[in-house]
């Protein structure tokens, strides 16, 4: 039977009522690679009908890693998870912008089921979502959460001059509102009774409620009331004429040296202020004549818009109020049109700048005819995030931001190419907006991705964006708009998709390829002389740990060391990223041995770590293990195993101290390496989780790296299907035993879901249990610290360390368990 066909034969099964054949046609699609994704959603359905949620969850969600861009499975895994009670999780994966599948009709309706869900969520949040409603079963969904009343929303169509949206009173469905529509001094009566598609799922099924309004000219402020004179949501509207993005013909010698900062208010009060007063502090630091240009989107912050008319009142600040809220577009199009023969810096209320950090921009700016904007370094840049790229990271204190600019000055090379600008500190070359035009206010709303939209439409002209790479601005990111960013965005890279459907492959090479990490490895190490001077004060050490151990404590919650080394080795090569957190931005240097090995050791000499601690050293290759000596620092071995050797002549001899995490083993090691003390670490603080009530599904608490270990887990998980065990085994991390543990047909993997903390992914799976089958465990045995952050029992074969660590003993475990231990590995346990 061709492979094409094995889910169709299932569905024809199933449908000529051979359930049981219908079966065997999905286990064997489950085994093929290519079969296994769209099997799995199958089985995830099946799962689902006969209840059995946490099978249920664990197919879709697995899934859901191959099918991440389709929004019917990101759906129905949310709906598994609202079915289990985990608003929370369903929400946050939904809304979470990792998740490719967030702006999907499916994904939509589900995350406005999840909010709605979420334990002690306000009418207020509910009401956030109205303005970004596109369809009737969203809208029909949030009216039956909200009190019965009026409701409705409005706003101003700028490419037909129309007022646009629906209004319905909910008491009284089958009656047309009436509303007052108020221009200036005059006032007409509105009645909302055309058709609203909107509201075809609401209890009058749209045969009335819409609103669309003609008006006869731009007339600025309007507001629609209603009868009590409340406002409808929306109102009041800037009923103003269009600047359409077309190109404007300025000839480029009329160009203006002077530049013309604009900062967009519209709420914040301090970060305002604070935005403000960076760039006035930086005034005599810059050769670049600025323009301070301010521009108030009707603020809802009284005390806001006062503090901006006294700065414009001393001659500070050049000041512009919107008659009404224009939205960011709008307004940021009359900021740029104020001054034709002038440059411009978008420059966000929530960002600060410091020193010379506009002729930093505006050099970049002009590094070639053919660029048309330049985006400096941030802590929150998107592309432009340092020191990882579109990752946020806490905004730096100024002198942090301060000594990260004068760091950055000492990179001479040229400005680097980007795909797209990033709007919270954007300089844009007058005669590329003449070229270009303004950004789209007909069809984009509001704010987000216009920047995006710009560049692209800049691009397709021949102009090119670069990297202010000798600059850094600090960005906080999210104070004007806060919750209403995630519909904003998605509401605007929908078009954006249909615009340029090529952009964001284009964007995800770019971030792939990552040719911006060149030129921050240079500035972190710009950092290094200073960071090593406060770790030498501070006597801070560095770790040296197998990536793959690191990685999977971080992800389960564990804080990790605070500097470390952490190593992956290859058939190729070995890579070590060296990392030093709480100091400040993360530093991160990725080095690729042993042809960096130099640099490598030039980098720590200037970090300076007081000693070097080698986790579990006998993982640690080679070259790694000469460190200590080539930086001359004293070093520690941790969690070490007894009467293992190096290759390094000398190096567990000539350790200054063996340390173990639990005091059981101290003396084997003692014993097998003599000459080094031994020193016990903190006392292990045992796990006190107790015994589990039922077997539920069972989480692998194992490193599978021992053959023997493996062997012993895939003769369980064997055994456990063919004697019809009713749980499932999650498999802790990758391993080259995956494919035969999951060919046993009852083990899946521990995936990893935008979103939600990783350690919480065993619970909504169902596992009631942490089992780990190491006989004799060693100092760095993982299965404690695995069982502590997901807050699962743990069982173990007894042992002293077992018992020091808080291990429940295998005899206490669930009854069809425990007797399945004992016929599958007879020989490995003696259940006490």
């Amino acid at each position: 039977m061709s492979q094409s066909t094995l889910m169709e034969h299932y569905q024809a099964l199933l449908q000529a009522g051979q359930p049981e054949e219908a079966q065997r046609r999905l286990e064997l699609a489950l085994q093929i690679p290519d079969q296994r994704p769209v099997a799995l959603v199958s089985a995830g359905l099946a799962a689902l009908n006969r209840g059995a949620l946490d099978q249920a969850f664990l197919a879709l969600a697995e899934a859901n890693t191959s099918l991440a861009r389709q929004g019917e499975t990101a759906a129905l895994l949310a709906h598994v998870l609202l079915q289990k009670g985990e608003a929370q999780a369903a929400y946050d994966f939904l809304a979470d912008p990792a998740n490719p599948a967030r702006n999907t009709p499916a994904v939509r309706l589900l995350r406005l089921r999840a909010l709605i869900a979420l334990p002690g969520v306000k009418p207020a949040r509910l009401l956030e979502q109205l303005p970004y409603v596109n369809s009737a079963d969203e809208l029909a969904v949030l009216l039956q959460q909200l009190s019965p009343r009026r409701w409705g929303h409005v706003e101003f169509d700028p490419a037909s001059q129309e007022i646009r949206g629906w209004a319905l009173d909910t008491r009284h469905p089958q009656t047309p509102v009436k509303l007052t529509l108020k221009l200036g001094d005059r006032q007409q009566t509105i009645v909302a009774n055309l058709p609203s598609p909107l509201l075809a799922k609401a209890v009058n099924g749209g045969r009335h409620g819409g609103i669309r309004i003609r008006l006869p000219a731009p007339l600025g402020r309007v507001r629609l009331c209603w009868a009590d004179g409340s406002e409808v949501l929306g109102s009041p509207l800037a009923a103003v004429e269009p600047l359409r993005p077309i190109p404007v013909e300025t000839p480029v010698a009329s160009i203006e040296p002077l530049v013309d900062v604009l900062i967009p208010i519209y709420r914040g009060r301090e970060a305002s202020l604070a935005c403000i007063q960076g760039v006035l502090d930086s005034l005599d630091a810059n050769r670049t004549p600025m323009n301070i240009v301010v521009l108030d989107d009707e603020s809802p912050e009284p005390e806001l818009s006062q503090a901006l008319r006294e700065l414009a009142e001393a001659g500070r600040i050049e000041l512009h109020r919107s008659p009404a809220n224009l939205g960011f577009i709008r307004n940021m199009n009359r900021g740029m049109a104020l001054h034709p023969g002038r440059d411009v810096v978008w420059l966000n209320a929530d960002a600060r700048v410091c020193d010379d950090w506009l002729d930093r921009l505006r050099e970049a700016a002009y590094s070639a005819a053919d660029v048309a904007t330049a985006t400096p370094f941030s802590n929150n840049g998107e592309l432009l995030s340092f020191p990882e790229s579109r990752k946020s990271h806490v905004m730096p204190t100024l002198d942090e931001q301060r000594a990260l600019h004068r760091q950055a000055a000492s990179d001479l090379s040229a400005p680097p190419e980007i795909e797209v600008g990033c709007g919270f500190c954007f300089y844009i070359k007058r005669r590329a907006l003449e070229q270009v035009g303004l950004l789209d206010e007909i069809q984009l709303k509001r704010g987000y991705g216009e920047e995006t939209d710009w560049c692209l439409r800049a691009k397709a002209q021949g102009w090119r964006h670069v990297a202010a790479q000798r600059a850094f601005v600090a960005h906080r990111g999210g104070v004007s708009f806060g919750a209403e960013k995630l519909e904003r965005v998605a509401f605007n890279n929908a078009i954006l998709r249909q615009r340029y459907p090529g952009a964001e492959r284009a964007f995800e090479r770019f971030y792939r390829h990552d040719p911006l990490k060149p030129y921050r490895q240079r500035l972190q190490r710009g950092r290094l002389a200073e960071l090593g001077a406060q770790l030498a004060t501070a006597k801070t050490g560095a770790a040296i740990i197998a990536t793959d151990r690191l990685d999977l404590l971080t992800a389960l919650g564990d804080d990790g060391p605070a500097f470390v080394l952490a190593f992956r080795q290859t058939d190729a090569e070995l890579k070590v990223s060296l990392q030093v957190h709480g100091q400040g931005l993360p530093v991160l240097l990725d080095y690729r041995l042993p042809e960096d090995l130099e640099q490598l050791i030039a980098d720590l000499q200037r970090l300076r770590p007081s000693a070097l601690d080698y986790i579990q050293p006998e993982r640690c290759p080679t070259l790694l293990q000469t460190l200590a000596a080539r930086i001359g620092v004293p070093y520690r071995l941790i969690d070490p195993v007894a009467g293992t050797s190096s290759p390094v002549t000398g190096f567990r001899e000539a350790a200054g101290e063996q340390r173990v995490t639990f005091a059981a083993l101290a003396t084997a090691l003692l014993m097998s390496n003599p000459q080094v003390p031994v020193a016990a670490g903190a006392p292990f603080a045992s796990l006190d989780q107790p015994p589990a009530q039922r077997l539920g599904n069972i989480l692998i608490a194992d490193s599978l790296a021992d053959p023997r270990l493996a062997q012993a887990w895939l003769q369980l998980v064997r055994l456990s299907r063919r004697q019809g065990l009713a749980c499932r085994f999650l498999l802790l991390e990758r391993t080259h035993w995956e494919k035969s543990l999951l060919a046993s047909g009852n083990v899946s993997p521990l995936i990893e879901l935008p979103g939600v903390s990783r350690s919480r992914i065993p619970a909504l799976a169902g596992c009631t249990l942490a089992l780990s089958l190491e006989a004799a465990p060693a100092s760095a045995w993982l299965a404690p610290q695995v069982a502590r952050h997901t807050a699962l029992p743990l069982y173990a074969p007894a042992g002293a360390v077992a018992i020091e660590a808080g291990a429940h003993p295998l005899s206490l475990l669930p009854a069809p368990l425990n007797a399945l231990l004992g016929d599958a590995l007879p020989d490995r346990f003696l259940h006490d």
